[in-house]
């Protein structure tokens, strides 16, 4: 015999963490698109034609990340949520691998954008060169999502999405007050600098909640990324170093 029964103290535990996720997922949708409407709106369409390739191409590694990895992250924390060592282990090898792939695919983009640009997706032309800086910017931005996203999963999986939500709401409330005059008295590159240094905020909010409950402090994460971005800066420099004998062609991209 089949009973149904509403047990009243978990349906408000579930509602409560629903209307939480439910409010994180709006401020990230729009976090993720107002900065597209005030480049349109204010620019017009060619700058938010150059803006939305730069960013579309800058955070490509994220999107691959959550297709691939960060579907699976929620379930495998929740289920070791009471495990708080084996949750710090999975998670400081999930940072690994997101920056080591992250890196590899943005770096490469950073140092070849300009190649890129012109002789991929301009097939021999300028035609979208105006992108230049804004992509070198989202290279960054790429980075360091695919970092903080995985630490968005942890949040969400320990049953914190209001922390998420909070996090949110600040790059939105950022984004809300510089992006209209970033965009009026500067440019896309100025734009995508804002971008870049909202979403860096939630960062703060974040490191110390997991140091309190996993033990995950900023000395194992410093661990890990100093050998991959330590080998970023010295890749880039001898990239720049030898900047000038690439030949601006397809074989030079290539090359590089």
């Amino acid at each position: 015999k089949i009973v149904f029964k509403l047990d009243q103290q978990v349906a408000v535990e579930l509602i409560r963490y629903g209307y939480s996720v439910l409010l994180a997922s709006l401020v990230s949708f729009a976090v993720f698109n107002f900065d597209n409407f005030i480049v349109g709106t204010v620019a017009g369409s060619s700058m938010l034609g150059y803006y939305g390739l730069a960013f579309n191409w800058g955070s490509m590694v994220c999107g691959i990340m959550s297709a691939v990895v960060l579907s699976v992250l929620f379930p495998t924390f929740s289920r070791m949520q009471d495990e708080p060592e084996k949750v710090k282990d999975a998670y400081l090898e999930i940072i690994r691998y997101s920056a080591i792939f992250s890196v590899i695919w943005n770096l490469t983009l950073f140092c070849v954008s300009d190649l890129f640009l012109v002789h991929v997706l301009g097939k021999g032309t300028e035609k979208w060169l105006p992108a230049l800086t804004a992509l070198k910017v989202f290279c960054v931005y790429g980075v360091i999502r695919s970092l903080i996203e995985p630490t968005n999963t942890l949040l969400m999986a320990s049953g914190n999405p209001k922390l998420v939500l909070k996090a949110g709401v600040i790059v939105a409330v950022v984004e809300l007050l510089l992006l209209y005059p970033a965009i009026k008295l500067g440019s896309i590159e100025v734009v995508s600098i804002v971008v870049l240094v909202a979403y860096m905020g939630q960062i703060y909010l974040s490191k110390d909640y997991i140091n309190r409950i996993y033990n995950i402090k900023s000395s194992d994460l410093a661990n890990i990324l100093f050998p991959v971005f330590g080998t970023a800066i010295v890749v880039c420099a001898l990239y720049y170093a030898f900047y000038s004998k690439i030949p601006n062609s397809l074989v030079g991209l290539v090359v590089s």
